[in-house]
């Protein structure tokens, strides 16, 4: 018997089982109208939020935008109901940002070709217009200028890590695991050797932009503060130094905008592991405003990426006490 007690199974009376059904049946049919509603609340928040998106893609004027963006913000509670929406509205405020839509056009501002002009003298290269190489992705105001990155930034791939060969001083580098979306993590240093007349080619400054080569192909962030030591950087990143007075925060996007949008990733090759080559990135086409007028469009996307972290710290709040609530329930449900 004791052999076969592990086998045992209790069976509550007739009537017990009965109203076990029948409690289960009464909870599944619970469980079907709320997950109708659910289904009907978001199928409601979606057409509301591409209504909403609408008008912020296509407004008449920047103001259009903003109030189409502030029903957004006031009405997120039906507009953006998981933390994932809000990775959604990044997007298209990057968007909307490279097109001009979040800024008026002001007479003060300097002309767009001051930009080119200084950034041709820079380069010691003389700038074809129209580059019979750029592509115009889309539409925008009359006062920007369509241009390759190449022609307004000094462009330069890491150094290849072969150890048989290097020789030099000691350095830490950056690689693609330091350059995170928007960040550069030092947390995690290597060290390669480098001759000393090579290390300007491959240094790093305050304001320098990183892409990633291969693997997240496009990924991008800015070096925001003064190195506490010598950095070099592998050929695993790109390093971009903006020319022509352009803001590296502008720049950097502008970039962020190309790589969400996979307009990096058209340019990239490879079919398993994608690799963006130093031509195919110079290739890229990009939207220049004039300097003045980047400057209040990083200011106003700053505004607009610090509301989407509140709302998305609010609805990742939201959802755990859903979650939170739904396990400590459970146990009434059935009593």
């Amino acid at each position: 018997m004791g052999a076969y007690a592990s086998n045992i199974i209790f069976f509550p009376s007739l009537n017990e089982q009965e109203r076990i059904v029948a409690r289960v049946d009464e909870l599944m049919e619970l469980c079907d109208q709320l997950e109708e509603e659910q289904q009907a609340a978001e199928a409601f928040s979606d057409e509301l939020r591409v209504s909403t998106f609408h008008h912020l893609i296509q407004p008449e004027k920047p103001q259009d935008a903003h109030d189409a963006l502030q029903i957004l913000v006031e009405e997120s509670d039906l507009l953006l109901t998981k933390p994932e929406d809000v990775e959604d509205l990044r997007k298209l405020i990057l968007d909307l940002a490279v097109r001009g839509k979040f800024s008026e056009r002001n007479r003060s501002d300097k002309s767009v070709d001051v930009i080119l002009e200084e950034a041709d003298s820079q380069r010691n290269k003389t700038r074809i217009s129209p580059n019979p190489g750029v592509v115009e992705r889309f539409n925008i105001p009359s006062s920007w200028c369509w241009c390759l990155l190449d022609e307004i930034t000094d462009q330069q791939l890491g150094k290849m890590l072969n150890r048989q060969k290097m020789k030099g001083k000691p350095i830490h580098y950056l690689r693609s695991v330091n350059v995170q979306t928007n960040r550069i993590d030092l947390t995690d240093l290597n060290e390669m050797l480098i001759p000393e007349d090579e290390l300007e080619k491959y240094s790093v400054r305050r304001g320098d932009i990183f892409v990633v080569e291969g693997g997240h192909a496009g990924r991008s962030a800015i070096f925001d503060r003064d190195p506490e030591e010598l950095l070099a950087f592998q050929n695993q990143l790109h390093r971009l130094r903006p020319l022509g007075g352009i803001s590296s925060r502008f720049l950097h996007l502008l970039l962020w905008e190309m790589y969400v949008s996979g307009y990096l990733s058209e340019l990239a090759q490879g079919l398993t592991i994608q690799h963006l080559s130093a031509s195919s990135l110079r290739g890229a086409s990009i939207p220049i405003p004039p300097l003045e007028e980047q400057e209040r469009i990083v200011a106003r996307v700053d505004e607009l990426m610090e509301l989407c972290n509140q709302l998305e710290e609010k609805l990742s709040l939201t959802v755990g006490l859903s979650e939170e609530y739904v396990l400590s329930s459970s146990p009434h449900l059935v009593s």
